[in-house]
């Protein structure tokens, strides 16, 4: 109903403004014609003065007037001919009456075969909730980015931005959209979590010590638990994780937990990811001892020596003895701390016998790897270096560089070119 009120109101005012001009009346304006008659008559006038006054004869002024009469009639003739081609009244209110007509059925028409008259009103709630479009949402970030390249202290507009950024996929954009909002409204638990959520997006999934430090900030706030510091509680577990504190990840986790409310909708996250944690140290015994499948050394194998050139190569030494069965299987028994202890011993057992024993290149591969797990990469580049200058079998260390190539140690690029 408002829809057709509205089209009422501006047609009314579209007809107003087409019909009003045409049914007022112009001011009259002396055409050529009128004029050229004025003066004819002005002089039938003073030729009969002078006339009178005796100062031109009659037949002089007789044949002057028929002359002037002629040229009078004529001008009055155009004059006539000329307000016939120009129309009157009858015309104006012709035309007025067409235009008050017509536009409206113009109109009407056009919307009656473009428009949709019967689609439903549609509140604003439901509109802002229907999938945008790419093309609009692009030019809208495109505005928002120029206002703020005006306006850098807008708090609003870069909180407003830094949520699209991540949803767009640019968390890099995100992460400084964050940082610009944490600096001029301040830090809130909300706010933090997200810029650390930001920097775990861009840096591909790794908690980096910025991430960390807003992580933090959030779980320190001292705020009630809730879905920002519990996010930023289990991102500071994750980091743990992937510094291969296992141990202590779990611990932070199972604390969430206890903190947590039952109806959480994030509890079964957690719960899984413990879940996973604790299947990891278990099986850790196994994978740090297990022997690797050989390397594919791609181009190193391309000038590999034949084996006759390594014939009168020593034997290589025997190869150092890994856990039991038995011993793997008690590891996977006990406790998280009292494993992780079990599996250091080993390792540095290894190491010891290694020190006797340099030329077993495969012991050498199982520390390396070893130390890898535990995320002691320093340690692993270290053992790696001491397997390439201690082991004789060049086959043998070509395996061992492409390992430590292939589990990217520092130090070991130029040394695996």
């Amino acid at each position: 109903m408002l829809l057709w009120l509205a089209i009422a109101i501006f047609t009314v005012i579209a007809v107003l403004a087409v019909v009003l001009p045409l049914l007022r009346e112009g001011k009259p304006v002396d055409s050529r014609e009128n004029y050229d008659a004025a003066v004819y008559r002005r002089q039938l006038d003073e030729l009969e003065r002078d006339r009178e006054a005796g100062r031109i004869g009659p037949e002089e002024a007789e044949a002057a007037r028929a002359e002037i009469g002629r040229r009078l009639i004529a001008a009055d003739r155009r004059e006539a001919a000329r307000t016939a081609a120009a129309g009157g009244g009858f015309r104006r209110a012709a035309t007025a009456a067409i235009a008050l007509v017509g536009i409206p059925l113009i109109g009407l028409g056009l919307y009656l075969a473009q428009g949709s008259p019967g689609l439903p009103d549609e509140p604003l709630q439901a509109r802002l909730g229907d999938a945008p479009d790419s093309k609009n949402i692009s030019l809208l970030v495109g505005r928002v980015e120029d206002h703020l390249a005006r306006n850098p202290d807008d708090t609003r507009g870069w909180e407003v931005l830094a949520p699209v950024y991540s949803r767009l996929g640019r968390p890099v954009d995100a992460a400084r959209a964050y940082r610009n909002v944490i600096r001029l409204g301040g830090s809130t638990p909300a706010r933090q979590t997200a810029l650390g959520e930001a920097l775990v997006m861009a840096s591909g999934g790794i908690v980096t010590d910025e991430a960390r430090k807003a992580f933090e900030a959030s779980a320190e706030s001292g705020a009630e638990l809730d879905s920002d510091t519990a996010k930023a509680r289990f991102y500071l577990a994750l980091a743990m994780e992937q510094e291969g504190n296992n141990e202590g990840a779990t611990t932070a986790l199972h604390a969430l937990l206890d903190d947590a409310p039952a109806d959480a909708a994030w509890r079964p996250a957690i719960e899984e990811t413990v879940a996973r944690i604790e299947r990891a140290e278990k099986d850790t015994a196994a994978a740090l001892f297990a022997k690797p499948n050989k390397p594919a050394l791609g181009p190193l194998r391309e000038n590999a020596p034949s084996a006759r050139a390594d014939a009168g190569a020593p034997p290589a030494a025997t190869p150092t003895r890994g856990p039991s069965q038995e011993e793997m299987d008690a590891a996977g028994a006990m406790a998280p701390e009292d494993r992780m202890a079990m599996i250091e011993g080993m390792v540095d057992n290894l190491a010891d016998r290694l020190e006797k024993k340099p030329d077993d290149a495969d012991g050498w591969m199982q520390l390396v790897r070893s130390y890898a797990v535990l995320g002691r990469r320093e340690d692993a580049a270290e053992a790696a270096r001491t397997a390439l200058a201690s082991v004789s079998d060049t086959e043998k260390r070509r395996e061992i560089a492409q390992l430590a190539q292939d589990l990217r140690l520092p130090g070991m690029e130029e040394m695996t070119q």
